[in-house]
């Protein structure tokens, strides 16, 4: 199972709201292309799932002007087991931090 995958079923199953292949054009003129971005978690627009840490090294001090969180993630701990719980996710998004508005705040959060 691809990290997509996995976060397709989670974000099904927790009712969330991702965007595939989400492209960050920075002020600079850089882009950054994601494998999803997860809105209303994170910072004000958003959190972007990464796999490659060199995309994002540089451009930290950038992903904060713009209001996005990043994290890099990989396939390796999806391919560890094909049942995913989404229920187990739940801590990472509570670290992660509600940005959407109040009244659409998950009441499992």
């Amino acid at each position: 199972m691809t990290l997509i995958e996995e976060w397709r079923k989670i974000s099904q199953a927790l009712s969330l709201d991702i965007i595939e292949q989400y492209i960050l054009q920075f002020d600079s003129g850089s882009s950054i292309k994601s494998e999803f971005l997860l809105k209303n978690f994170g910072d004000e627009h958003g959190m972007l799932i990464i796999k490659d840490f060199q995309q994002i090294e540089d451009n930290e001090i950038e992903f904060d002007v713009a209001g996005y969180g990043c994290c890099v993630m990989n396939d390796i701990a999806s391919a560890i087991t094909s049942e995913i719980d989404p229920y187990d996710y739940i801590e990472v998004l509570r670290d992660w931090g509600w940005t959407g508005p109040e009244s659409e705040r998950p009441d499992w959060l």
